[in-house]
């Protein structure tokens, strides 16, 4: 649970406490009022600032079921980022080798990314919190002509399986928007795809490196591949803020 800053006079509760404090130490413990006010201020400041923290989030979407969904992504994106911290602390000490450094760079750098993620669903829920259209349909044709072009260039099977899985999403998001859906619902989809593709990568980068031993170019070429994946997850993501 994190402290965060409150108004006490929101708090009623911090206020009586603080209060009864300010009694207590002027009336029977004679303490001079200049020492128990600015004691009292810091009770009810802190006090306000707790039960702040107790109160569950609130996005204010609006739309109590879109507000549930996105902070269950949330949550799941949370529980990645301890699994991304726990993954990048291990692979630096399975992976030592000289012939090995360039994968945990690459490694480390995905789930730096995934890392990320609990601040950049803040973002989006801020975005739809002002009822920004996130999605239209130029926006994702351009984007879809952006993926396009790109394919041509990714020479890697796997880069290219992301562009391909990335190209099917937006034009189904296309015809979606086409069709007049509402674009919160279409982006949080997409989200939750994401978040939940991006625990199964982590949890298989996880095993390989457990079980990799003393591993042959092929596993190393298989744990890149998987860290390429993971970090176009989080590129998929990105493309939802910018």
């Amino acid at each position: 649970m994190r402290w965060k800053l409150a108004n006490p006079l929101e708090y009623p509760l911090a206020v009586l406490v603080a209060g009864i404090l300010l009694v207590l130490g002027g009336r029977f413990g004679r303490v001079p009022p200049w020492v128990m006010i600015p004691i009292a201020a810091v009770v009810a400041t802190g006090g306000a600032g707790f039960l702040k923290a107790r109160e569950p989030e609130k996005l204010n979407l609006g739309d109590p079921k879109l507000e549930e969904e996105v902070l269950t992504i949330k949550r799941s994106a949370l529980h990645l980022l301890q699994r991304a911290e726990a993954l990048r602390r291990e692979a630096a000490t399975m992976l030592t080798e000289p012939d090995q450094i360039e994968l945990l760079v690459a490694i480390q750098a995905a789930c730096d990314r995934v890392m990320e993620l609990p601040y950049k669903i803040d973002e989006i829920a801020r975005r739809l919190g002002r009822n920004e259209v996130m999605l239209s349909v130029a926006e994702i044709e351009a984007q879809l002509r952006q993926v396009i072009a790109k394919q041509n260039t990714v020479t890697s099977e796997a880069g290219r399986l992301k562009l391909a899985n990335l190209e099917r999403t937006l034009r189904h998001n296309l015809e979606l928007a086409r069709e007049g859906q509402d674009s919160r619902q279409i982006q949080i989809a997409n989200l939750m795809e994401w978040v939940t593709e991006s625990a199964g990568l982590l949890q298989r980068m996880q095993n390989k490196i457990r079980t990799i031993g003393s591993p042959g170019r092929a596993e190393l070429l298989e744990l890149k591949e998987l860290s390429e994946q993971l970090n176009s997850c989080q590129e998929n993501v990105t493309t939802l803020i910018n």
